[in-house]
């Protein structure tokens, strides 16, 4: 965490604010715009601009009224970033002093914002962040002695000054109140408040505290540094223009759909019978056809009337009364086909791969190698939510308590890709091949992970009778023709009875010792019980 110790004069404040905003900082918002543009679908007709010579006013307007937003392609996209949070393993260590103080600690981490920890509070913002907005801040704030994490988009921003990923200073955007702007200034030695009229600050003190950090506890969303301009980059960086080809795609098939999507009817217009098809009744206009010499039973503009051959080599367009001008479609379909491969392109470009989770015929080895790029880049997003969770670890602790004196933060990183049916074949492969009892335990394990993804009780339940199960990888009858003691062989065979007694809130409450000796205790009764009844 850096603490450098960084202040900035009211004087110089005034003249940033006098200079009018950064040009990287209008640059940082601009980029801000357009990433939520794509992932959250704010502001879409503004970046569809006039394909010229190709397109009117009229046109573009409706394109821009009908255009469908990115949304559902980047909640695609960043969906397997939801593996982090489900994955297994690693481990959260917080030192202090006083071992009093880890247990409060933990205890505060666990209600921290609104009910929630600072786990699901990073859960429900990190990733967000690091893709839209990737030179925001996460700020920790203060209030009633309790602190708590924030974020602060870029757009609040008016200037600030980095370190790193760290924050010296900041100077958020004026606030316009009656006949003056207010303007909050955060650095090493407070966070004030200034009133901003006729080219001057004043301090307003009501409004302004020390800092009790002696550093300004904020840091950047993004770990990532684009080398091109010093700045973070978003995740997506290398998406964008591919995002941007499809918005304007998507736009342009659905302005197709709407002008050739509708199916048009035809019919022979029928003789007017009031006025026998001359438009005129007593010399007067037909009331009936209006002068037509048609009878229209429908409204004119859904129907295309053609005139009936008035003559025998006069040619016939159909031999139907009736019909329906039913648009050619290859220009439609081949549309969704680009789409569908631009789709794919963004996704493999950010991930480096297209997992086919019904794909049931390939090795696990195959597998492997497709899942290995989705792997690499899901640790980049990990290192980053773990360096961030540090970032709010270390500035709250030292909000709270003296004798903090750090944490080591790591996730787990054994993500479930693969489908349930997939790490089903692998452990089957690996049984097929008479693998050690370790690697089948981690392939079943595996297994278990992904078929109870988003199940922690029937996780639980299950990986604990993995341990419980004698010789879980033989059936019965190998296990029988063993030259192993009796008492193994019933619990192999009372087995599936003793599970049935049980029940899951039982294997849940006790250890897998426990359960052993349940099991055990329970195979030794059935045993002497048929022993006695075989006796008799």
């Amino acid at each position: 965490m850096c603490k450098c110790a960084y202040m900035i004069a009211q004087n110089e404040v005034l003249e940033r604010l006098r200079l009018k905003k950064r040009p990287e900082i209008a640059e940082m918002q601009k980029e801000h715009k357009k990433l939520l543009m794509h992932v959250h679908g704010i502001g879409v007709a503004e970046y569809l601009t006039q394909i010229e010579g190709l397109e009117n006013d009229v046109k573009i307007a409706l394109r821009k009224k009908l255009a469908r937003s990115n949304k559902d392609l980047f909640a695609d996209i960043l969906r397997p970033t939801d593996k982090i949070f489900n994955s297994q393993g690693g481990s959260k260590v917080y030192t202090f002093k006083n071992i009093s103080s880890k247990q409060k600690f933990t205890d505060k981490l666990s209600s921290l914002v609104d009910g929630y920890s600072l786990s699901q509070w990073l859960q429900m913002f990190l990733v967000d962040k690091v893709v839209v907005d990737p030179n925001g801040l996460f700020l920790v704030e203060h209030k009633d002695n309790e602190a708590y994490p924030t974020y602060k988009s870029i757009l609040s921003i008016f200037d600030y000054k980095t370190a790193g990923r760290g924050v010296d200073w900041i100077i958020f955007e004026p606030v316009k109140c009656e006949d003056y702007e207010k303007v909050r200034v955060y650095d090493e030695t407070g966070d004030y408040m200034y009133k901003y009229a006729n080219d001057s600050l004043t301090l307003l003190e009501e409004e302004s505290f020390p800092n009790p950090w002696k550093y300004v506890p904020a840091f950047l969303c993004s770990d990532r540094i684009n080398p091109l301009t010093g700045r973070m980059q978003s995740y997506i960086y290398e998406q964008v223009e591919l995002a941007d080809e499809y918005l304007r795609e998507n736009s342009i098939k659905t302005l197709f759909k709407y002008h050739h999507g509708f199916p048009i009817f035809w019919m022979y217009a029928p003789t007017c019978k009031e006025c026998g098809g001359t438009g005129f009744v007593k010399g007067e206009v037909c009331p009936a056809c209006q002068g037509s010499k048609h009878a229209f039973k429908k409204d004119v503009s859904d129907i295309i009337y053609l005139k009936q051959p008035s003559r025998e080599n006069e040619p016939t367009i159909a031999p139907n009364t009736a019909d329906y001008l039913v648009p050619p479609i290859e220009t439609w379909q081949q549309m969704t086909e680009e789409q569908k491969l631009l789709r794919d392109t963004i996704y493999f470009s950010h991930w480096g791969t297209i997992i086919n989770r019904e794909d049931t015929e390939k090795t696990a080895f195959e597998v492997a190698l497709n899942t290995q790029p989705m792997q690499d880049r899901l640790n980049q997003y990990t290192s980053t939510l773990e360096s961030t969770e540090k970032y709010f670890v270390d500035i709250i602790a030292d909000y709270y308590f003296a004798d903090y004196e750090g944490c080591s933060i790591n996730y787990g990183r054994n993500y479930i890709i693969k489908s349930p049916n997939q790490y089903l074949t692998e452990y089957l492969e690996e049984k097929s091949k008479k693998a050690s009892y370790n690697v089948l335990n981690g392939k079943l394990e595996m297994y278990y992970n992904a078929l109870y993804a988003n199940d922690d009780y029937n996780r639980v339940v299950n990986t604990k009778l993995m341990y419980v199960e004698p010789f879980i990888h033989n059936d019965i009858s190998e296990v029988m023709s063993w030259d192993i003691s009796q008492q193994l062989k019933s619990e192999k065979l009372y087995y599936n009875q003793w599970l049935s007694s049980i029940d899951k809130d039982t294997i849940i409450s006790k250890t897998i010792p426990e359960l052993q000796a349940e099991l055990s205790a329970f195979a030794a009764q059935k045993s002497n019980i048929n022993t006695q009844e075989n006796e008799t």
